[in-house]
């Protein structure tokens, strides 16, 4: 008689799916920060990151803030709660935040080149700037920190308040430079 026979036959119990770190490994979801990453891929993974741990909407909502930075964090809990409770429309809130913030963090940090002019400078931050609704004291604040030294020397103590004042001091010291 083999000792495997001895030894009584219990019913194997099923065991209810594990979901977290052991069952999955190592996979890891990147802290969203908001500083020009893009918030519809980091939407989209965190979206795959709670499927394949087989997160319910109410889990996915709940573990959102763990995925943020604490700015973001702070952002999510100044939400409605009906906004904060409802995966699709903290989905519609998160991107139009982050990508409102998105194109303010990289508009300000567009340069006009060496060889590039005033005109094609302003045309370059205009086009980009088309579709969304930045204040005219941003725009004029990003026109001018933008431009290059050499010129905004010349532009900055005229403190221009419009765009097109921005356009003519700029294209005026262009043409003296």
């Amino acid at each position: 008689m083999q000792l495997n026979q001895l030894q009584p036959q219990v019913p194997q119990a099923s065991q209810p799916e594990s979901r977290g770190p052991k069952h999955m490994g190592n996979v890891t979801l990147q802290r969203f920060e908001g500083r020009g990453e893009n918030p519809i891929k980091f939407w989209s993974l965190f979206i795959q990151y709670c499927t394949l741990f087989r997160f319910t909407e109410s889990d996915t909502v709940g573990v959102f803030p763990l995925h943020v930075s604490s700015t973001v964090q702070d952002w999510f809990y100044s939400l409605e709660e009906g906004v904060r409770s409802n995966l699709q429309r903290l989905k519609e809130a998160f991107l139009e935040r982050s990508q409102r913030q998105n194109l303010e963090y990289s508009l300000q940090h567009i340069k006009q080149n060496q060889s590039e002019s005033v005109d094609d400078y302003i045309n370059r931050i205009m086009a980009q700037t088309s579709d969304s609704n930045v204040p005219e004291a941003i725009l004029v604040s990003m026109l001018v920190g933008g431009l290059r030294a050499d010129l905004a020397a010349i532009v900055m103590p005229q403190v221009p308040k419009t765009r097109q004042q921005v356009i003519t001091a700029a294209s005026i010291a262009e043409k003296t430079d």
